[in-house]
């Protein structure tokens, strides 16, 4: 069939609204345009294209209205951390430098123990009077030391320092009870210009927030100098020692070791050391825990005597441990050596 009859039963049936059968049909995937065939694969290119502008275009809407705030930029919405010095605080325009200074005096065979605290040089006396300044002590019966009155000391006493330590806070509007150097207790050895005295000291553990204090004995000796003997903190438990009493020839010392101060009543821990031997071995001191005793005494040069401390279970007292009467008790008897 030629092409001219192949036209002409397509325009009839197209007139009569009907298909001649009686055409070839057509391959499949072929279309009929304007008696023209196109094939399927030059579709393809266009449909890619398409798409192509397709993504583009909504990726520019996307940029093009998105709030500018949820795209940070270096400059403007994420800055750099800017890292600030530590502060210096002044003092009549140069860095604070606070310390407090124990000093000792003899006079007619008594000792004075004096504490100073100063700030570049000034005293501390601008704060609250039981904060700092001046304070002059003599030894107590209980081994607290006992303040005396300014205007009550004598004016010939020589001072000689002992120890030195710094002051926590550097800030004189911010210093308080927690940033002292305490005088905790003070004792003089027997027939002797010999002396024992605890130091109270806030140690800076973590930062200037975190303070953990320190008890520490001192022994001085007007020929050996001054030496420290033991150091007490919390993680100990009983922590806080009271000097008691010496022995008969002043070689040995009894100590109070309480676990808390200015607390409830409680029974203290005693201990005995050896202050010699500090000398006779060359720094390691002999001592002695016999734990919570009632009535401690010494007895001789080497001995010493205490009544057992028991607990009851029901007491009448108000304050502190229910403790079976010690006057029921006997006397136990030990040994130094």
């Amino acid at each position: 069939m030629t092409d001219q009859n192949l036209n002409q039963p397509f325009e009839n049936s197209v007139s009569r609204g009907t298909l001649d059968t009686s055409s070839k049909p057509l391959k499949s995937g072929n279309l009929i345009s304007g008696g023209n065939q196109i094939s399927s694969k030059s579709r393809w290119p266009i449909i890619a294209l398409v798409l192509v502008l397709a993504l583009g275009l909504g990726g520019w809407l996307v940029w093009r209205y998105l709030p500018t705030s949820s795209v940070p930029t270096l400059t403007e919405d994420m800055p750099p951390a800017v890292v600030e010095d530590e502060p210096v605080f002044l003092c009549e325009g140069v860095r604070c430098e606070s310390k407090t200074t124990i000093y000792f005096g003899v006079l007619d065979d008594r000792i004075y123990l004096k504490k100073e605290s100063f700030m570049n040089g000034r005293p501390l006396d601008f704060c609250e009077a039981h904060c700092y300044g001046t304070y002059v002590y003599i030894e107590n019966t209980d081994g607290i030391p006992k303040e005396l009155p300014l205007d009550n000391i004598p004016t010939n006493l020589v001072w000689q320092s002992l120890v030195t330590q710094p002051l926590r806070s550097l800030i004189p509007e911010q210093v308080s009870r927690n940033d002292e150097v305490n005088l905790f207790s003070f004792k003089q050895r027997p027939n002797t210009e010999q002396f024992l005295f605890v130091l109270d000291s806030p140690r800076i553990i973590n930062g200037p927030d975190i303070v953990s204090n320190e008890r520490t004995l001192y022994w001085y000796d007007p020929v050996k100098g001054l030496k420290e003997v033991l150091v007490f903190n919390h993680s100990q438990g009983f922590s806080y020692p009271i000097i008691q009493s010496f022995n008969s020839d002043g070689k040995l010392v009894s100590l109070g070791i309480y676990g808390c101060w200015n607390c409830d009543g409680h029974i203290p821990e005693t201990w005995l050391i050896d202050l010699e031997s500090l000398v006779r071995t060359g720094g390691y001191l002999s001592k002695k825990n016999i734990g919570r005793v009632l009535d401690f005494g010494w007895t001789s040069s080497n001995s010493f005597r205490y009544k057992e401390y028991i607990e009851e279970e029901v007491c009448q007292a108000e304050v502190g441990p229910c403790i079976k009467n010690p006057d029921s008790l006997p006397f136990i008897t030990d040994n130094f050596y």
